[in-house]
């Protein structure tokens, strides 16, 4: 971890990290010792280190799925703003398993055992804090909304913030409340 580390510490562009994804992949990286790299208290390092978690959260679900338990374990700790986005779209694709009809199986399997009540919270907190960013907003929505198959509750509880948020939400938030809410309602 200390040369990837050295090589995440400076810029990097969208091809850099394809490049490092690709050889953490072919030398079996381990996908934990990833996630606590998030957690580095140097707030870019983490933020690359959530960005290449991102990387093969949706391209290698093979090599991540052992550690989704992990994943959703740390949830509640990010802080970092710049590592929330990427947290919040990985629990948006695999929450989408426990709902609707296109799933992978072993995916819902494994959801179906853990406890989403910390993260569910931690959703919620992201959702209400006004200093949240609009992506981070829009895919915790969502993944509320995918945990709603299972909570059912979070229906009536996400309906009110989702249109609280859309009186001075962005385009990005009135389109995709638009649309959830179509679903919730």
């Amino acid at each position: 971890m200390e040369e990837l580390t050295k090589r995440i510490s400076k810029t990097l562009t969208k091809k850099e990290v394809l490049k490092i994804t690709s050889e953490l992949i072919k030398n079996n990286v381990s996908v934990n010792d990833l996630i606590n790299l998030t957690f580095s208290n140097d707030k870019e390092t983490g933020f690359r280190a959530s960005w290449i978690l991102e990387q093969i959260a949706f391209s290698h679900q093979s090599m991540f799925l052992p550690s989704l338990p992990y994943f959703f374990s740390r949830f509640k700790e990010v802080q970092n703003e710049s590592c929330k986005r990427h947290y919040a779209k990985i629990a948006q694709e695999y929450t989408r398993h426990l709902s609707g009809n296109k799933y992978d199986q072993r995916i819902r399997t494994m959801l179906e055992a853990m406890d989403f009540e910390h993260i569910i919270e931690t959703l919620f907190e992201w959702l209400i804090n006004n200093k949240t960013r609009t992506a981070v907003i829009a895919f915790s929505m969502e993944a509320l909304y995918n945990l709603s198959s299972r909570y059912d509750w979070i229906k009536e509880e996400l309906s009110s913030q989702i249109i609280f948020l859309m009186k001075n939400g962005s385009a990005g938030i009135h389109s995709r409340g638009k649309k959830l809410l179509n679903k919730l309602l």
